[in-house]
């Protein structure tokens, strides 16, 4: 049973968790972007396994599920490579290692009192933050990805902007029969 003192204090209003998801996410999505680009332009793949589907499927559990001993078997994708099922475990338990870490949990609670001005005056206030992580870590995962899916067709469609119509055969030429 809970404890009756846990409750209290009010929550943080739903507002401020915004405002810290929001503010949060951006830093996210830039960092990401960059990471990205490097790891893509220079070949070099920090960790093949972890792919952004997986992270995002692992993200996904520990903002649905909570913090578990290990990640559920069900949130395991049948399509996943064995790579990506032991990188799944292996990202799962690291993040849970990291939020169960006094030192990382106070810097994640540090950054929300930095970014709202508003310190957490209860382990209810702790426990919102930590869930607005990691909202906005998954949030940003999935943002990041349409907006290259978004911008692959952009160009795409700007490209065909630059092609002649006249240069272009009738479509009946263009297919065999």
């Amino acid at each position: 049973m809970l404890n009756a003192f846990t409750f209290l204090l009010h929550p943080l209003p739903e507002e401020l968790i915004a405002s810290y998801i929001q503010t949060r996410m951006q830093v996210i999505i830039d960092d990401l972007r960059r990471e990205l680009r490097m790891e893509r332009m220079s070949g070099r793949r920090t960790s093949p396994h972890a792919t952004h589907r997986v992270q995002r499927a692992v993200l996904r559990a520990l903002v649905e599920d909570g913090i578990a001993p290990a990640l559920e078997p069900a949130r395991i994708d049948p399509s996943w490579t064995a790579d990506e099922v032991k990188g799944a475990v292996a990202l799962y338990a690291n993040d849970v290692r990291g939020l169960r870490d006094q030192d990382q949990r106070r810097r994640v609670i540090s950054d929300f009192e930095n970014a709202t001005g508003v310190k957490a005056a209860s382990r209810e206030h702790e426990y919102q933050i930590i869930e607005a992580h990691l909202q906005a870590r998954l949030a940003a995962l999935d943002a990041e990805q349409d907006c290259r899916d978004l911008r692959a067709q952009v160009y795409a469609d700007l490209a065909k902007t630059f092609i002649n119509p006249r240069e272009t055969p009738p479509l009946s030429q263009c297919v065999k029969s």
